[in-house]
């Protein structure tokens, strides 16, 4: 399946400043709570809790292969429960 990227803040609040030309691809990821996006160049990395976005990591590759973190947010009444670490993980 292809999707086309909104951002992080839309996949996790419903809005978004910016918008992604590019299509996205989702990877399986070992972990059912966890889904991946994937395009040329980055991966975005979302925790769904009870089917709704509560935390995201945006990776991207730079020219030596390396994946950076881009961004990192997780919904204000879900943190300080490891969220974040769980996708680090995956």
């Amino acid at each position: 399946m292809e999707y086309r990227s909104v951002g992080m803040e839309g996949i996790l609040v419903g809005r978004s400043r910016f918008a992604y030309a590019d299509k996205e691809a989702e990877i399986k990821c070992k972990n059912p709570r966890i889904r991946c996006y994937n395009d040329s160049r980055s991966y975005r990395f979302v925790l769904y809790v009870r089917k709704k976005a509560v935390a995201g990591i945006h990776f991207q590759v730079n020219n030596q292969g390396y994946l950076i973190v881009h961004s990192a947010f997780t919904l204000s009444n879900h943190r300080r429960k490891g969220y974040a670490r769980e996708i680090f993980q995956e």
